[in-house]
């Protein structure tokens, strides 16, 4: 269940820049109080090193699935509200409606430790149409805004890094019973 609505926040994010995709990543579709965001990595939006600093909300395409090989839907982009470079965040507004009223409620925390039980899904480039989740756990503790997750023990990435890429933007969340406590977004994944 947990892995489904995990899945269910998920987005897949393309760029569209000179007639090319030439980006992949991943984010998280939250719901705000009179509207919908996607937060992600800022590399995700502006691609590696910044390559497309002046990107457009027309060359920005979020996509969803429902449910596990359901088609994708396209989620209309309003405007980028606010990234970081450094930091390697980003914060877009999106025109999503919730016409059943069955989007998952996310909550934010930083209230987490060594060993927690994380869980991230996302889309990876080896396998572009079709969402995975992946259980880990909480690596080293907070330090500088930033903590490490290591895939718990039967979890891999089946091609090594190759397989991991695509993963960057998605949510780290801390399950806690029925809420999912958004705990950051991966920024750096790798197939070790």
């Amino acid at each position: 269940m947990n892995e489904d609505v995990i899945n269910k926040l998920c987005v897949r994010i393309t760029l569209h820049v000179g007639g090319k995709v030439v980006s992949y990543g991943s984010g998280t579709l939250v719901k705000g109080k009179d509207c919908f965001y996607v937060v992600t990595a800022h590399h995700c939006i502006y691609g590696d090193k910044n390559a497309y600093p002046n990107i457009q909300p027309d060359q920005i395409v979020f996509q969803r699935q429902q449910a596990f090989n359901a088609p994708f839907e396209d989620i209309e982009v309003l405007e980028i509200i606010g990234s970081d470079l450094k930091e390697d965040w980003a914060v877009i507004k999106v025109n999503h409606v919730d016409n059943d009223g069955t989007h998952p409620h996310v909550l934010a925390t930083v209230n987490f430790k060594r060993n927690d039980k994380i869980m991230f899904s996302g889309f990876q480039f080896a396998n572009k149409n079709e969402s995975r989740s992946f259980n880990s756990t909480v690596q080293n503790g907070i330090a500088s805004g930033e903590f490490r997750i290591t895939l718990a023990d039967k979890d891999t990435f089946k091609a090594g890094r190759d397989d991991a890429k695509g993963l960057s933007g998605s949510g780290a969340f801390l399950i806690d019973g029925q809420n999912f406590l958004l705990t950051g977004i991966l920024k750096k994944c790798e197939g070790r």
